[in-house]
């Protein structure tokens, strides 16, 4: 009885050719180092051929990068939150200390301080001590007669104004010389 399996030998050589392919194939697709890639490749070359885990694995990377996508969103609005909420407890802590804000930042800005809990309170310090040299004088205190002073006594809250402005003014003009 004749054996049913086809020898090479009755094969012709496109047959043995697409035996040969055949047998790559599977040793390609049997390889785990190269299974992915093939199945890639086959699929590009015949799009009826479908293999789930080709499915899986692109379903899985799309849901990767959308959650990094995410995540990345999410910690930038973290960061802007957290900032603003500084900013704001900075800002709290110059009003508390009696002081305007727009000042305090202008001085940190004239010298080139970043905005920091130390140059805050540095600028805070430097502030709050030139309004309080221009605190009102003692009772027992004598002006001196002179046009200057005799605005001083006329409207003591406008004189210091007016000095705190002469003071800021001057010292932001002695910091754009240095």
């Amino acid at each position: 009885m004749p054996d049913p399996s086809p020898s090479l030998e009755n094969l012709t050589v496109e047959q043995r050719q697409d035996l040969a392919l055949a047998r790559l194939t599977r040793q390609l697709l049997t390889n785990p180092e190269t299974r992915g890639q093939v199945q890639r490749l086959l699929t590009k070359a015949d799009e009826k051929l479908q293999f789930p885990e080709l499915q899986i694995q692109d379903q899985i990377k799309k849901v990767e990068e959308e959650t990094k996508e995410q995540l990345k969103v999410a910690q930038e609005e973290t960061k802007r939150l957290r900032a603003e909420m500084k900013q704001k407890d900075l800002h709290a802590k110059i009003t508390s200390a009696g002081l305007e804000v727009k000042p305090v930042l202008e001085l940190m800005e004239k010298h080139g301080l970043p905005p920091t809990d130390e140059n805050y309170d540095m600028a805070i310090e430097v502030l709050s001590n030139r309004q309080q040299q221009l605190a009102e004088p003692s009772a027992d205190f004598q002006p001196l007669e002179s046009p200057e002073t005799k605005d001083m006594w006329k409207d003591p809250e406008a004189w210091r104004a007016g000095q705190a402005e002469k003071i800021l003014r001057e010292l932001r003009g002695s910091g754009r010389r240095q």
